[in-house]
């Protein structure tokens, strides 16, 4: 039969174009998604870095706080009442209130006006530069409600507050901030990856269409040129019904359509 005939041209002759193949498409995703992934792992790494760099100088903003006794959250380790510079302004005082007495003996009254003019001014601006932070109103209200508060240990306790709470306040903002950072760079990252595989997918499917017509164009090439079957082309004279198309004493018959055929023998695409 020539049908059968037919069909063995066309077979032999698209043979050459071979089945439709996805591995180059796929390995130019991989590609992509290699390049994206490295792009974004430099991008997390410097991330981190900058991450690492608020962390030390949040850490260093602990310095800040006043240290204070083992134990004790409010105990200055080191008194302001204690410095060299106080405690020499009270000797003088002592001196001075021998010096001006009229018996030779220490003048209480003069030794407490003069720590009142000069030492006292002197040691409430170096509270208020030590323990900077401080509530003064609250140490105020205290002072005021207790008579045996101690000035320097409320001043020292309320700076600490203050100080803890702004860097409380800072490392959490700064946390944050970092889960955002790494939330968004993840986002973009996805997002880039989503875009190549559309991209693979657009380009398997037009390889697939451009594969099919070049399937198709040979089949139609190769039905062209087969050779005649004499046997059935002197049927053309005669009419007959079982023919479908004839043109002079050539017999065509319709072209058996192989893509599904061909298509059915693709390898199974893979996702990446």
């Amino acid at each position: 039969m020539r049908t059968t005939g037919l069909v063995v041209v066309v077979v032999v002759a698209v043979g050459g174009l071979g089945c439709f193949s996805t591995a180059r498409y796929e390995d130019a995703h991989i590609q992509r998604v290699a390049s994206i992934n490295a792009r974004y792992e430099a991008e997390r790494t410097q991330a981190q870095q900058r991450e690492a760099e608020l962390t030390a100088a949040l850490e260093a903003d602990r310095r800040l706080l006043a240290p204070t006794k083992p134990g004790s959250r409010c105990t200055p380790l080191h008194r302001v009442d204690e410095r060299e510079a106080i405690v020499e302004c009270r000797d003088q005082c002592e001196r001075r209130a021998i010096d001006e007495s009229l018996d030779g003996y220490l003048n209480e009254q003069i030794r407490k006006q003069c720590v009142h003019e000069i030492c006292e001014p002197a040691y409430v601006d170096a509270l208020t530069k030590t323990y900077v932070d401080a509530d003064v109103h609250w140490v105020t209200s205290q002072l005021a409600a207790s008579e045996n508060a101690d000035l320097e240990s409320l001043m020292a306790f309320s700076h600490n507050q203050q100080v803890s709470r702004h860097l409380d306040d800072e490392a959490r903002g700064l946390a944050k901030l970092q889960a955002q950072v790494r939330q968004q760079l993840e986002r973009d990252r996805q997002a880039e990856i989503a875009a190549s595989a559309w991209r693979r997918d657009q380009d398997i499917a037009s390889g697939r269409a451009a594969h099919r017509a070049r399937v198709q164009a040979a089949a139609f090439a190769a039905r062209d040129a087969a050779p005649i079957d004499f046997e059935q082309s002197s049927l053309c004279t005669e009419g007959d019904p079982r023919l479908s198309r004839i043109t002079g004493c050539r017999v065509e018959r319709p072209l058996p359509d192989l893509a599904p055929t061909l298509e059915h023998a693709e390898p199974r695409d893979r996702d990446r």
